[in-house]
């Protein structure tokens, strides 16, 4: 086991934050909170119209897990965003990259048990946007990306308290690992049909990708730059498309 250790965990990294310091009750709370904030993320944007919608969602969606997260830890929520350092920076980059890729390969090895997947709606909200949805496309989905990594990181952390003391660190980690990856595959059912397939395993690769940013390295930051990367590389041709078409609208 003590390879394998090694080999998920960078050797010399600070340890998971709260690790043996919140109880199960207070992660309770916190992964509660996580459902709550998903929730009023699709709810409020649904209904709320005008200016505000573009971005009262999404604060709403990072603001409702970090206020328990708050309070589960008597304030420490700093301990979840640990300064970063230039190669975190590189590693940003390198895990969204390994993500895409990690994307392209499991659809390329389950397409069969996937088959047709009607297109994530992101891209026909792009061509048609309006100016202000394109305006603010960048900051409100960096905020949004942010809103996802505690929609996974949280519960793995959770996860991870709550089966270290039965399984053991290594296996805990991984089980959570792949528990917050099949959860964060099952969030994004409405964007892809109801494609089971599609979501657990394609779209819980790249999350595995993403969530291994954060084991390895144990920020926050770094697992949402890396979520940036990856959803920046693949939609930035299409913004960039629907701005030359509105140019010559």
């Amino acid at each position: 086991m003590r390879e394998l250790t090694l080999s998920l965990e960078r050797p010399g990294r600070a340890d998971f934050p709260y690790y043996g310091q919140v109880s199960g009750r207070r992660w309770l709370v916190v992964v509660l909170a996580v459902l709550a904030a998903l929730a009023t993320f699709f709810v409020v944007g649904h209904f709320l119209h005008g200016p505000f919608s573009v971005f009262v969602p999404t604060a709403l969606f990072v603001g409702i897990p970090l206020a328990a997260l708050a309070y589960a830890t008597g304030g420490r929520v700093s301990g979840l965003f640990a300064r970063l350092t230039w190669r975190d920076v590189r590693a940003m980059l390198g895990y969204g990259v390994l993500s895409i890729l990690a994307t392209i390969v499991a659809g390329y090895v389950v397409g069969p048990l996937v088959g047709t997947v009607p297109p994530n709606p992101i891209f026909d909200q792009i061509a048609d946007a309006p100016p202000l949805w394109l305006a603010t496309f960048y900051p409100r989905t960096a905020l949004q990306l942010l809103g996802e990594e505690l929609l996974t990181v949280l519960p793995f952390l959770a996860l991870l308290h709550w089966l270290a003391a039965r399984r053991g660190r290594t296996r805990a980690i991984v089980l959570a690992w792949v528990v917050s990856s099949v959860w964060f595959g099952l969030v994004h059912l409405p964007a892809y049909g109801w494609n089971v397939p599609m979501c657990v395993l394609v779209v819980g690769a790249a999350r595995m990708a993403l969530t291994w940013s954060y084991i390895r390295t144990k920020k926050l930051w770094v697992a949402t730059g890396a979520h940036i990367a990856h959803d920046w590389l693949l939609l930035t041709p299409f913004v960039i498309a629907a701005l030359y078409g509105a140019g010559h609208a």
